[in-house]
């Protein structure tokens, strides 16, 4: 499977994401959460967003939540209704494309005041419901000490996340939420990529070619 990353596109920086000819063919589409702008209430430029985000050539789409996403954290009934058709939403949950078991969690760590935050307790009950099986993780926030720099602080992951990817076999955790750490590293044979565009970067681009695990 060939996919194509984004996340931290907040207000209409998804207008100035520029696909070359390979992420435009790829197969599947993420968004690692904050889509919405730095604002609470925002409809109508949610609502822009998945208009863009649900006319992009790639033949799946998949969106998670972040800390920023007011509308799916307060109101996700009311959100669920104004997504596309085409838009895979994923929260704490997973779907299987082409054979691939894959699972998005919107939640952070320790963020009071805004969406989907989570105490590193929260998030032990949180994580251990990620398959075994899973291939592709999509997680707003990173991995405690991977790809988790600010230009202000450092280590800003999630231990806990770190703990349970060590336990999974994954293929590949994609991520975004520490905007200053866009990048890739492979650590024990998995890929940890943080796809954040909100600095101009390029969106990040992914062949995975090992067998998916089977379903349990």
């Amino acid at each position: 499977m060939t996919i194509t990353s984004i996340s931290d596109t907040h207000k209409n920086k998804y207008s100035k994401v520029k696909f070359d000819e390979l992420q435009l063919r790829s197969d599947l589409l993420i968004h690692a959460g904050d889509f919405s702008p730095m604002k609470r209430d925002c409809d109508e430029e949610v609502k822009e967003f998945l208009a863009w985000f649900s006319s992009q050539s790639q033949k799946y789409k998949i969106l998670i939540g972040g800390n920023h996403d007011f509308i799916p954290f307060k109101r996700k009934e009311e959100f669920l209704k104004m997504i596309p058709s085409n838009i895979i939403y994923l929260e704490n949950s997973g779907i299987v494309l082409d054979g691939y078991n894959i699972w998005g969690s919107p939640n952070v760590l320790d963020l009071p005041d805004w969406a989907f935050s989570s105490s590193e307790e929260e998030l032990k009950i949180i994580y251990k419901k990620i398959p075994k099986n899973t291939d592709i993780l999509i997680t707003h926030q990173p991995p405690f000490g991977i790809l988790d720099n600010s230009s202000m602080h450092n280590d800003l992951g999630s231990r806990t996340l770190l703990k349970r990817v060590k336990e999974l076999s994954i293929k590949i955790n994609i991520f975004g939420h520490i905007h200053h750490s866009q990048g890739t590293e492979i650590i024990d044979g998995k890929i940890f990529a943080n796809t954040s565009v909100n600095r101009g970067e390029s969106p990040l681009y992914f062949d995975i070619k090992n067998k998916p695990h089977s379903a349990e």
